[in-house]
This record gives structure tokens, C-alpha cells and sequence, in this order.
């Protein structure tokens, strides 16, 4: 943590106009270290629920991070375990009564071999080739988007839901390359 105060203070003071975020387990994301966060500089804090299982301990740091920084966003993988957590435990309808402004689902990319067992065993996958890398995710991953999005929107739930497929990755991608901010 000490580092990422270092370098956000750093940006603050000579680059004030960058918009600045982190990311966070919410593990140790307490009361004194988000005031901490804020106060070097850091507008947005984005917090993945699902690498601690939705641990309430966490939600509840998401919480006061609602209260102190601009903007709090979750960014979470869109698999099923996410799909029930969010609408049938009812945490997508907590996170906007917090003040969670977004909510990024991530396509679940199968990268790892304990991610092939876990998440693609009897599953549907398929293979998207993004500018040469072939990269594998269960079809489902897709599915699970699409009934979150849909849970929002029949519930007219005041958040931003940004889908993060693969596809939208790489146009993302190309659009940053072709903006000079990759080299191709």
C-alpha cells in the first residue's frame, strides 16, 4: 500500500488532471487506509466481490469506500457462482442501495488448468482468437452477463453494467493501438 500512496500522491501533485483508480480484494480496505487512498489522490476504487466469495466483511469495507471516493466500482467475473450471488442473495440490489455506481462483468477467461476443471468440465466452451491468442471461455459466461444486465433492467436498478466480453476487450484494444497508446 505504501507504494501505491507514494506513486498516487505523485501523480496528484504533478499530474492533477489524470484520473487515477486502484483495484482491491477489499481485504484491507478499512476505513484508514480508503481515507488514506483518497486523500493521495485515488477518485475511484475497484473492488472484485468474487475473490473473496462476496465475504461480508468486505461488503462492508465496499460500503464506507461508497462514502468516501467518487466513484466505487465492482469488477467481477461473470460465471454463474457470480450470477446467483448478485441476483438470487440479492447483492446487485445492495451494492446500488450503497452507491455503487458500476459493475464490470468480466468474461471468464480459462487460462490456469484448475480453471479448465473447475469451469469448463461438461460445459460448452468455445475459442475466440484475439488478434492471435486464442483465448477459451465457457459459453455460460456469456449467459450469466446477459441475466444480470436483464435482473437490472426489469428491476430498474440505478447502476452502470459495463460487459467485458472478449470481444469488447479487443476492440478496446485495437481502438488504444490505433491511438498510439500500444505499439502494434
Amino acid at each position: 500500500m505504501t507504494k501505491i500512496l507514494e506513486i498516487a500522491s505523485h501523480i496528484s501533485l504533478n499530474r492533477p488532471d489524470i484520473y487515477q483508480w486502484c483495484y482491491t480484494n477489499g481485504i484491507d480496505a478499512n476505513t484508514e487506509n480508503l481515507v488514506k487512498l483518497e486523500s493521495a489522490g485515488i477518485k475511484e476504487l475497484r473492488f472484485d466481490l468474487a475473490a473473496t466469495n462476496f465475504n461480508e466483511k468486505v461488503v462492508e469495507n465496499l460500503r464506507n469506500a461508497c462514502g468516501i471516493f467518487e466513484r466505487v466500482t465492482v469488477e467481477i467475473p461473470s460465471m454463474q457462482e457470480t450470477r446467483d450471488k448478485l441476483i438470487k442473495d440479492g447483492y446487485l440490489d445492495r451494492l446500488v442501495e450503497y452507491g455503487v455506481k458500476q459493475l464490470n462483468l468480466a468474461e471468464l477467461e480459462l487460462v490456469q488448468p484448475i480453471n479448465w476443471e473447475t469451469y469448463a468440465k461438461d460445459k460448452t466452451i468455445y475459442a475466440y482468437d484475439s488478434m492471435g491468442d486464442i483465448i477459451v471461455s465457457p459459453v455460460e459466461s456469456r449467459f450469466m452477463t446477459y441475466e444480470i444486465i436483464g435482473y437490472a433492467l426489469d428491476n430498474k436498478l440505478n447502476i452502470l453494467i459495463n460487459d467485458c466480453s472478449l470481444q469488447a476487450k479487443e476492440v478496446q484494444t485495437i481502438k488504444r493501438k490505433l491511438n498510439g497508446l500500444y505499439r502494434i
